[in-house]
């Protein structure tokens, strides 16, 4: 056995040692966002552009009344941009809600403190530090597709981590439409619903993507 720092967790499994970075939370991030209506004229839709400077910035979002959508993510420069849109109900009215941007990454080139557990690869890579608490995943959770709801425990908080997009094409009787998952939260669950992004396209595909729920509990 080769020497150095192993950690389990409760399931006996590696949850902290030299070979990979641990992704650990970094910010909170509340913006507080308006759209609508939805029916009866146009639809007002909210966008949004987050943009976090980080080595592999994850983003999870929690929203219980817009609908939020991932159109698009890069990387330029060491900054990772995340362009959202976010849709009101499928009633009629103006809607007002404060969001929570959830910001992940695995242990960055800033300033930590001297006090605490770190962890170094043979290289001299930090890969993890105790000052950024670890990404929790639920028990009994995984990577699951868009398509697919999740039931947490109550009193829990979870926001949803899209890792791949959802964005398919499908046909509405008369022509082809762009459509994605919109993925909000109700209580400690996360309910997946349609969204048609109304705009026309040539050919039939399926992509349902995949997401994370994120145990933010602690965040919140």
């Amino acid at each position: 056995m080769p020497a150095g720092l192993q950690i389990f967790n409760d399931s006996g499994t590696v949850q902290i040692d030299e070979n990979w970075k641990n992704f650990g939370f970094r910010q909170i991030i509340p913006v507080t966002l308006t759209a609508g209506p939805m029916v009866g004229g146009p639809t007002d839709i909210a966008p949004y552009q987050l943009s976090v400077p980080g080595s592999a910035a994850l983003v999870a979002v929690r929203a219980a009344t817009l609908k939020p959508i991932l159109m698009h993510s890069y990387l330029s420069g060491g900054v990772w941009t995340y362009n959202w849109q976010f849709y009101p109900p499928f009633v009629s009215g103006s809607y007002t809600e404060t969001v929570n941007f959830y910001v992940f990454d695995v242990p960055y080139s800033g300033s930590f403190s001297t006090v605490g557990l770190e962890v170094f690869n043979s290289t001299g890579e930090r890969v993890f530090h105790s000052d950024m608490d670890v990404m929790k995943i639920p028990p009994g959770a995984s990577v699951q597709a868009c398509n697919t709801s999740f039931t947490g425990v109550p009193g829990r908080i979870y926001a949803p981590l899209i890792v791949v997009n959802p964005v398919r094409a499908v046909f509405t009787g008369s022509s082809y439409r762009h459509a994605t998952r919109s993925l909000q939260v109700s209580g400690s669950n996360i309910v997946s619903s349609n969204q048609d992004l109304s705009s026309s396209t040539i050919g039939e595909f399926a992509n349902e993507g995949l997401y994370i729920p994120i145990d933010v509990t602690e965040y919140s």
